[in-house]
């Protein structure tokens, strides 16, 4: 292959660096990703006019669709048009909540589909004069979007170096342009199902090519478009000639017909609770979104046999074009992440055609590493092992092509890259809500409870850690049991970043976290790559994804200025800087509450106010458990740098108590005395240490829960109230707006079965969480960041 990236010669902002970019001469590019016939001898296209790469933007757009036009005509059958979309958005993005955002001039397929979504409007009732005006302009369509071009008249908005020889100003200011394009190529790749993605940027006169696969950006050497346009016509004649899967179409997702798109959209036939899983369905069939067919090889299909030995059965033939398949119908994805590197999680609510049912579609790119395990594995070796309390696979496999699975190929062109990622989906059951869908604490607790006995059963039957553990991991799952009563249950979902016991000790694929950033163990934030995640850092995060549904969802002192939460929210769970090595660091103010075994806000009424206040109850839960982290940070202290040693003894010398001694942060209610076996754990003195960490094994957190959950009539309930972390202009609000929450309740709610919790008895999935409730869409298995 050709050089690597040189920073001497590819100018990009650190973001972009990060996620590998790698530059390499036209030749090789043409070579490597778009081979093909070259020109015909004798070929001629119009020239571009020089005046026009010289003036405002505008007329570089004018000059590049008649340009491109020239030489993108191809065979009859995939006809290519390109258009001037610089001033007309898709009118699908208003079910994005996003800025409204269109290229300057698009390529599109000319078939009457495409067409329709991207004509501006009927020009019939025109002029001559305004229907030549308008023939070359069209609205943006991510749908159709096959290639498009950035054009910029100002030399500060490039992101790439021009040479010497080829530059006219001095002035830099990439960065902008650089977001620019990456959020053009990611909703175009979030619309259409795409391994890779093609885009031509040009900086006046000078051009490059380039192509987004998720490993990274492989960007030509510049060339000039007036003086040598021949590069550029090379790359359009072939890019013209290239079939679909060339250009980066999945071959394995295929357009529905119209009856298999009636057959979607008349489904009746939903799982409970029905009225929100209908309303969840629905907001899949979106006007103008096309339905797709997912086609899945019969021999990724997990029977029930597979499931109890944990192992695959090799059946069917070995070619891919001779395998059968199994059709799932798909409409709008109920996720989509938006960055165009890394797993790029893409969900659906998919119709089994075999099966006549909804079930649980999920893609990714997964890293191909000996540590990295596809999901469906793990869920074979859990299931194999009885473990409870997580979803049911019906099918797992690498995405594959008639040159087998689907690969990257950036890290071929980069030095020092990341492992390359592959292809990778699963289907599963169960179509679940977030945890966030909880009606009322007791619930929460519960299903955090079954949660962390999944996490237990998986870590002491499985030798597998989860180290995801997140709000958007735990979901609540519906079902009738034997008796006919609605019931749920918690599961435990999301195992693509999950280490085998014999690996703790091996070095991580990557030098970043593995986990969500929001709720990963205050010590990697702090300190990356100096301690390894152990089972106490997901126990941890367990802790703040209670702490950040308090927060959300309870009344707490910080409830009274919606303001006031989101900054105080952003400063607890999001705040990060750089440290020396450029790794982003964060987790202090966590790190603090951890040390001094604070709760990092008040409850106000519920179980912070009732008189028995012994009672078990979110309150007293807090509490507990803010004594057991400080306990295990109290072992922990010592392996900490001097600098996070000193801060906690100076924070203890100049704690500030007001009147009536009573710290700021914390409750003085009495507690009820527990005889449990956590009770060994001894707590520690300013001198000591505990002589075993409190969290290191599961029993005194599971022991904690034990004793709160085991009495339901003596639990004391905090209220939910609405989301406030839902405001205007806020860093959450599209995350809860995609949410699309549902407002009427099931009548199926209103008499829900209410099963006692068990004590720790393990591989029981039937019990229920009681008093739930309908919700929002499902947003099942949420990206890590």
């Amino acid at each position: 292959k050709s050089a690597p990236f040189c920073p001497d010669s590819l100018r990009t902002s650190d973001d972009m660096k990060d996620n590998k970019v790698a530059q390499v001469s036209v030749a090789d590019f043409m070579r490597e990703f778009v081979p093909g016939p070259d020109l015909p001898d004798g070929f001629v296209a119009e020239p571009f006019l020089p005046a026009n790469f010289r003036r405002q933007e505008a007329a570089m757009y004018g000059e590049l669709v008649s340009g491109v036009q020239w030489v993108i005509q191809g065979p009859a059958d995939q006809m290519l048009v390109a258009k001037d979309t610089h001033r007309w958005c898709d009118p699908l993005d208003k079910y994005d909540f996003e800025d409204k955002l269109s290229p300057d001039v698009i390529i599109y397929p000319s078939h009457a589909d495409a067409r329709r979504a991207y004509t501006l409007e009927d020009m019939s009732s025109f002029s001559d004069e305004e229907r030549k005006r308008h023939e070359n302009k069209a609205r943006t369509s991510w749908l159709w979007a096959t290639l498009y071009i950035e054009a910029k008249a100002d030399e500060k908005y490039t992101p790439f170096s021009i040479p010497d020889s080829m530059r006219e100003l001095e002035a830099q200011k990439e960065e902008e342009t650089q977001m620019q394009m990456s959020h053009y190529v990611s909703k175009v790749m979030q619309r259409q199902f795409l391994l890779h993605f093609f885009t031509i940027f040009t900086c006046r006169d000078v051009a490059w090519l380039l192509r987004w696969d998720r490993a990274g950006l492989v960007v030509s050497e510049p060339f000039n478009l007036v003086n040598n346009p021949r590069p550029l016509h090379t790359f359009l004649y072939r890019f013209a000639r290239m079939s679909d899967t060339d250009r980066g179409h999945d071959p394995s997702v295929v357009p529905a017909t119209e009856a298999e798109a009636q057959l979607l959209r008349s489904f009746n036939k939903f799982p409970p609770p029905e009225t929100w899983c209908r309303e969840t369905f629905a907001g899949t069939l979106v006007d103008g979104w096309p339905i797709s067919k997912i086609l899945v090889p019969e021999d990724d299909m997990i029977s029930k046999a597979e499931l109890r030995s944990g192992t695959k059965e090799e059946r069917g033939a070995s070619e891919a074009s001779g395998r059968r398949m199994r059709e799932f119908l798909v409409g709008k994805p109920t996720f989509m992440n938006t960055s165009v590197y890394g797993r790029a999680t893409r969900c659906h609510i998919a119709y089994d055609v075999a099966e006549d049912r909804l079930v649980f579609c999920k893609e990714c790119w997964r890293t191909d590493a000996p540590t990295s395990h596809p999901e469906g594995e793990v869920y074979l070796r859990l299931h194999s092992k009885n473990v409870s309390y997580i979803a049911t696979p019906v099918a797992a496999g690498d995405v594959r092509g008639k040159n087998g699975a689907h690969r990257t190929r950036t890290q071929e062109f980069t030095k020092g890259s990341d492992p390359m990622l592959v292809h990778y989906r699963l289907i599963l059951e169960e179509i679940a809500q977030p945890l966030k869908e909880y009606r009322t604490s007791y619930q929460l607790v519960m299903g955090l409870y079954q949660c962390l006995q999944a996490h237990e059963e998986a870590w002491s039957e499985g030798k597998v850690i989860h180290r995801d553990i997140s709000a958007d991991n735990l979901l609540l799952y519906w079902y009738f049991d034997e008796n006919g009563q609605l019931v749920c249950k918690a599961i435990l979902v999301d195992w693509g970043l999950c280490k085998y016991a014999d690996e703790m000790d091996q070095p991580s694929v990557k030098r970043t976290r593995s986990g969500t950033w929001q709720f990963i163990s205050a010590i990697l934030l702090r300190w990356p790559g100096k301690f390894v995640h152990h089972i106490w850092n997901d126990l941890e995060s367990f802790i703040h994804v209670l702490h950040w549904m308090c927060l959300r969802f309870q009344i707490t002192n910080k409830s009274l200025d919606r303001n006031d939460l989101i900054a105080y929210v952003e400063g607890l769970y999001d705040r990060s800087t750089k440290d020396e090595a450029g790794d982003s660091i964060g987790g202090h103010t966590k790190l603090q509450h951890l040390q001094d075994g604070t709760v990092p806000f008040h409850l106000i009424g519920g179980s912070a106010a009732t008189d028995a206040q012994l009672s078990p109850g979110l309150h007293s839960l807090l509490r507990e458990l803010a004594d057991l982290y400080k306990q295990h940070y109290k072992w922990l202290d010592p392996q900490l740098p001097e600098s996070a040693q000193a801060d906690r003894q100076k924070r203890e010398s100049q704690k500030v108590v007001p009147p009536g001694g009573q710290e700021w942060h914390m409750s003085s209610a009495p507690r009820k005395s527990r005889t449990r076996a956590r009770s060994n754990l001894k707590k520690p003195t300013a001198e000591d240490k505990p002589p075993e960490p409190a969290l290191s094994t599961h029993t005194a957190i599971m022991e904690l829960f034990d004793e709160m959950l085991e009495t339901r009539a003596m639990w004391v309930d905090d209220a939910k109230v609405a989301d406030q972390f839902a405001c205007d202009n806020n860093f959450l609000e599209q995350q809860q707006r995609q949410s699309r929450e549902a407002s009427r309740r099931s009548s199926e709610m209103e008499s829900l079965a209410e099963e006692k919790p068990h004590k720790r008895v393990r591989n029981s999935t039937n019990a229920a969480i009681t008093s739930g409730t309908s919700g929002s869409q499902l947003n099942s298995i949420s990206e890590h960041v």
